[in-house]
């Protein structure tokens, strides 16, 4: 009586860690893709478990947009550094 609860133990939990997680995925998929969201699997800072993270396509673009322009910015921040420093090194007043 054990010998079988035992196995039966064990093989319900090696058919439960056998589970396809693609299949249930490709469900929420298409729900997500006719709401217009784009959805993907990232790993979190400090976690190994990834999490499902989903963005409308105007909110990728404007995530684009801002990185864009925080590299603009900070382009445009030294070299405006490295020009005040060539003036200095000239000896011409700023």
């Amino acid at each position: 009586m054990k010998q079988t609860l035992l196995l039966s133990t064990i093989l319900i939990f090696a058919a439960s860690c056998v589970s396809n997680p693609e299949t249930s995925s490709l469900a929420s998929n298409e729900q997500d893709e006719k709401d217009g969201r784009i959805c993907k699997q990232e790993e979190v800072l400090g976690s190994k478990i990834p999490q499902k993270i989903c963005y409308t396509k105007a909110e990728i673009e404007d995530m684009e947009r801002s990185g864009q322009n925080a590299i603009e910015n900070e382009r445009r921040r030294r070299m405006d550094q490295q020009t005040q420093q060539g003036l200095r090194n000239t000896g011409e007043p700023i």
